[in-house]
């Protein structure tokens, strides 16, 4: 872990749920309205755990169905939110969370983040079902981060693509595009808050934050703060579901680790 240099990272509430959509189009659901049944939650935890733990698959799958309790939620399309929070974990959160935990131990100034903002998502290329509602996707931050509020209506299409937009370019555009004058003030803080990390290594200065805004603290390991990212309030809250991203970390992680330096290891031959 490279802790010479400051560091702002953080994660969005709902990571995984573009991913479910994935693989509900991957997995060809009859009727993915109805979100996903037990037995389907298995097919998709082997398949996920065949990229994760390639050795150990079944070892994987039974850990994140006991990890997330996915047979005691009452119905499929809860079960599928869960799923989602899952990839989330998985994929980011623990990692994230990981890096924020060693950096902190260094001299260097480590700030930690949790955006919550939900919005619509559609930047898929697959379908979305309509129970997978307003999230706040992987990378939902960044129209917030980069002003997106700001820009007029179609303004990014007309500036580099003008009357001609490719389908791939649509998809991103979307996701760019959509926010209006209510979501300026949340834009503001997050501008002015990373700008001025750029500048000093500490989002709270050197140019004042708007008024109300709370100071955002340094994330060690014993204060454990994050800042909120939302419209309805910013605020510092403990790190989101710390004992279960530990014990992705210790376990399921660790387990990985072992298995890719067992890869590594020289072969031994006993004649």
């Amino acid at each position: 872990m490279v802790t010479r240099f400051d560091l702002l990272a953080g994660v969005n509430k709902d990571e995984g749920s573009t991913t479910v959509v994935g693989y509900i189009g991957v997995l060809n659901m009859s009727d993915p309205e109805a979100g996903v049944s037990i037995e389907l939650a298995s097919k998709v935890l082997e398949l996920y755990c065949e990229m994760l733990t390639p050795l150990s698959v079944q070892l994987c799958t039974k850990f994140l169905f006991d990890t997330y309790e996915l047979d005691k939620l009452s119905n499929d399309i809860e079960r599928g939110h869960r799923i989602g929070e899952l990839f989330g974990e998985v994929s980011f959160n623990a990692d994230t969370f990981r890096q924020l935990i060693e950096h902190s131990t260094g001299t260097k100034s480590t700030y930690a983040y949790y955006f919550t903002e939900a919005k619509q998502v559609n930047y898929t290329f697959l379908p979305v079902p309509s129970w997978v509602g307003e999230k706040s996707s992987h990378a939902d931050e960044l129209p917030f981060v980069f002003g997106s509020p700001y820009s007029k209506e179609n303004s990014l299409e007309k500036v580099y693509f003008g009357d001609n937009v490719p389908a791939d370019a649509r998809l991103w555009l979307n996701f760019f595009e959509g926010l209006t004058d209510k979501n300026k003030p949340l834009s503001d803080v997050m501008m002015r808050t990373w700008t001025n990390f750029a500048k000093s290594g500490n989002p709270n200065l050197p140019v004042p934050l708007p008024v109300g805004t709370p100071t955002w603290p340094l994330f060690n390991i014993s204060a454990d703060t994050v800042m909120e990212f939302n419209s309805a309030e910013l605020k510092v809250i403990a790190t989101p579901e710390k004992d279960r991203l530990l014990n992705l970390t210790e376990t399921l992680f660790a387990a990985r680790t072992a298995q890719v330096n067992a890869d590594k290891a020289p072969s031994m031959f006993i004649a």
